[in-house]
């Protein structure tokens, strides 16, 4: 265990510095801003998770259910209303297959689609706000670990964002998820970072993804 936290506080730290150079890099007026890696590690059948967290994204809240052995479910929201430089609603559906692995390790995939909308206090050359409604696409495999009173995954999200006023981009989001608490209550915290795999530079977007929550879980 002890082993484990090491390598979880130096990974950490890696993805913090490699988020902060990326802000130092980015743009001023983003309107795509990543949202928290909706990771439910559900082993068996009526497994429920709900979660809520402060997030570089604003407000988040998850859920996610399995319905049948191997089958998952989830829901998840994003929201940010009164930062001055940006603002958006987002939610997201979607489903997967998750497979235990031993006594407590699990590997899951989920996909989904989302809409939502986001906007910026800024404009653009012809005096209109920087902004509007968009489209997300995503596939997410993750591997992770349940000790009972300790979670941890690591997920590899890659996600296809259309805005129709501005273009699309393929982004590559891997997240380090951890969860410390009791059986049915924890404290979760993730650090990870969005790239721009395609390049093209169509909008402006928020490379990291930090956030601190808790979740309640059924299993």
């Amino acid at each position: 265990m002890r082993k484990s936290n090491i390598y979880y506080r130096k990974a950490s730290s890696f993805f913090i510095i490699i988020s902060m150079v990326a802000l130092l890099l980015s743009a001023c007026a983003p309107i795509y801003i990543p949202n928290q890696v909706n990771v439910p590690l559900l082993n068996k059948s009526g497994n429920l998770n709900f979660s809520g967290a402060v997030a570089t994204s604003g407000a988040e809240v998850q859920l996610a259910y399995s319905p049948f052995t191997n089958v998952g479910l989830m829901a998840n929201g994003s929201f940010m209303w009164g930062d001055e430089d940006h603002k958006h609603q987002f939610v997201e559906l979607g489903g997967g297959y998750y497979k235990p692995l031993g006594t407590s390790g699990v590997f899951e995939v989920y996909s989904g689609v989302g809409y939502g909308h986001s906007e910026t206090d800024d404009i653009d050359g012809f005096g209109n706000p920087i902004g509007g409604d968009y489209l997300r696409v995503f596939v997410q495999p993750s591997l992770g670990a349940d000790l009972g009173f300790f979670e941890g995954a690591m997920s590899v999200r890659t996600c296809y964002v259309n805005f129709p006023d501005y273009g699309s981009e393929i982004f590559f989001e891997p997240a380090l998820t951890a969860r410390a608490g009791f059986d049915k209550v924890k404290f979760t915290s993730q650090f990870g970072i969005s790239v721009d795999l395609s390049g093209k530079n169509n909008f402006d977007y928020i490379p990291w993804i930090i956030n601190f929550g808790v979740i309640f879980e059924i299993r």
